[in-house]
């Protein structure tokens, strides 16, 4: 059993799972959902699909991710990552953008990137 000392500032952090269901893939993802929407995040798009041939699932939030929020409240699992992902030159129609995705799986969650993002784009740490 952990200690005081060994806990966050708010407590345990809750395990994300690996996966969802087979009837619902982005299940393991919906506790990210569930806690942007607690922090005045909305959502744009529900889950849906977005190539045919792939069995991918996405959901699009309004606002950035309240990253240090996720970081507090959840332990992720190695296969889940966060990415900045910044406009490519030449791309006009290319927005920054945060992807918060399951490497193993087409399933991910979608935020535009902070308008004062200082880091660059790449991986982000959980």
């Amino acid at each position: 059993m952990a200690t005081q000392e060994e806990l966050p500032p708010n407590g345990p952090r809750r395990p994300i799972a690996a996966a969802g269901t087979r009837e619902h893939p982005y299940a393991h993802l919906l506790p990210i959902v569930e806690a942007e929407l607690a922090c005045g995040n909305r959502v744009l798009s529900a889950w849906g699909r977005s190539d045919k041939l792939l069995d991918d699932r996405s959901l699009t939030l309004a606002q950035p991710f309240h990253v240090e929020d996720l970081r507090r409240a959840f332990r992720f699992p190695a296969n889940i990552h966060l990415y900045a992902i910044l406009p490519r030159p030449g791309h006009p129609l290319d927005k920054p953008r945060m992807l918060m995705t399951d490497v193993d799986r087409y399933v991910t969650i979608h935020a535009p990137l902070p308008a004062d993002w200082p880091h660059g784009d790449g991986r982000i740490a959980l």
